[in-house]
């Protein structure tokens, strides 16, 4: 669990300072399946009381599903409209969109835990799980694990902020009169469907707890007969939570991540000068080990090639060679086995003549050629492979 809570963290992180607003979403995404497999770790945690876990791990996986794809059709129809995703690009767009802007904005509110919206029902279960592991256990840990809690949360405020504000609120100096797409209806119309079942949830939370009982057979547990979503402490706590990141969206992302004045600003993505695992680890070993392939290959073929020019200058020069031979001739020619069959074998016995092996010398250099030939063909093929893998 301590490595889920390392991801709340990185994946937060990593969200609010890029400036590209699919990638947002994205790493958005990392963080919220951090609090799913937190709610899993839990389940095993809390043993007998694993239940509150259970209903807030399923609860989650179902309402990421609703406002995350929302949030994402969101993207679509701006990248439909506009062919472009970077904040800096597309600052300025939304702010006479009115219901792409409401819409985006239920699902910042879902996304963020904020009361009415059905992601403030299933993080409540989550936080009211991790509480709960935290009484029965106690220690830093669980201390800790409820501070990162509440701090990736407050990143999230933080980063979905960033996104709204620049795109649907504030002024910039893109130019955006000469667009020709517009945004129709039937782009509009699922996220308008979606943005309905995550208020219905919101303001209904036990609907859906209803039907997750079905699911507590699988874990052998029971369920509970009712769980107040509602209460002063819940919803204080949310609200602290969203409070902490209105705040770190002011005193941070906007003071050193947005650069300009006025009109004419833009974000800058910190993190490309951070240690990048493909850049700075990845391909260095990767080209370094194709290199070592390749000298070691290339040494192969070489050795190869001078081994069927040896064999073959050998050949060649047997070639000249001729043996005299006075022995008994044993194998005959099929025109002559008439002539044997009827007694005339002084023809072929004690007969002084010489044979030449050119035709043999031939015969066998061209079989080893092929054999060459073959050993090329599958070092060509290695090659591919190794390539293929390697990328």
């Amino acid at each position: 669990m301590n490595f889920r809570i390392c991801q709340y963290v990185l994946r937060r992180t990593f969200g609010y300072v890029s400036k590209k607003y699919k990638r947002i979403l994205a790493y958005s995404s990392m963080s919220q399946i951090g609090y799913i497999l937190v709610g899993i770790g839990l389940m095993g945690i809390l043993k007998e009381h694993r239940t509150i876990a259970i209903y807030g791990t399923l609860y989650h996986i179902i309402n990421h599903a609703i406002f995350k794809v929302l949030l994402f059709m969101g993207a679509g129809i701006i990248y439909m409209v506009l062919h472009e995703l970077s904040i800096n690009k597309i600052g300025g767009f939304g702010r006479d969109k009115k219901i792409l802007k409401v819409l985006f904005f239920i699902g910042l509110c879902a996304i963020i835990g904020m009361p009415g919206f059905n992601g403030f029902a299933s993080k409540t279960l989550l936080h009211q799980a991790l509480s709960e592991a935290h009484h029965m256990y106690g220690g830093n840990i669980f201390v800790a694990a409820e501070v990162v809690f509440t701090l990736s949360s407050c990143f999230t405020v933080a980063y979905l902020l960033k996104i709204f504000i620049a795109v649907f609120v504030e002024k910039s100096s893109n130019d955006f009169n000469d667009i020709k797409s517009k945004i129709t209806v039937q782009a509009i119309i699922p996220m308008v469907a979606l943005a309905g079942v995550i208020l219905y949830i919101g303001m209904q939370p036990d609907k859906l707890i209803g039907l997750l009982n079905g699911a507590l057979q699988s874990f052998d547990a029971e369920a509970i007969n009712k769980i107040h979503f509602y209460s002063f402490d819940h919803i204080k706590s949310s609200a602290s939570t969203i409070f902490l990141g209105v705040l770190v969206y002011i005193t941070f992302v906007r003071k050193y991540l947005r650069k300009g004045t006025k009109e004419n600003w833009h974000y800058e993505n910190t993190s490309l000068q951070w240690f990048n695992l493909e850049r700075d680890l990845y391909k260095p070993i990767t080209k370094h080990v194709f290199n070592v392939i390749s000298i070691v290959l290339k040494g192969i073929d070489q050795s190869i090639i001078k081994f069927a020019t040896i064999i073959g200058n050998g050949f060649k020069a047997m070639e000249k060679v001729e043996i005299e031979y006075n022995g008994p001739i044993l194998k005959v020619k099929e025109a002559n086995k008439e002539q044997f069959k009827e007694g005339k074998k002084e023809i072929f016995q004690n007969k002084e003549t010489l044979y030449n092996v050119k035709e043999a010398v031939n015969s066998l250099g061209n079989r080893f050629n092929s054999v060459t030939y073959s050993i090329f063909i599958f070092g060509v093929v290695l090659v591919i492979c190794l390539v293929v893998l390697i990328k």
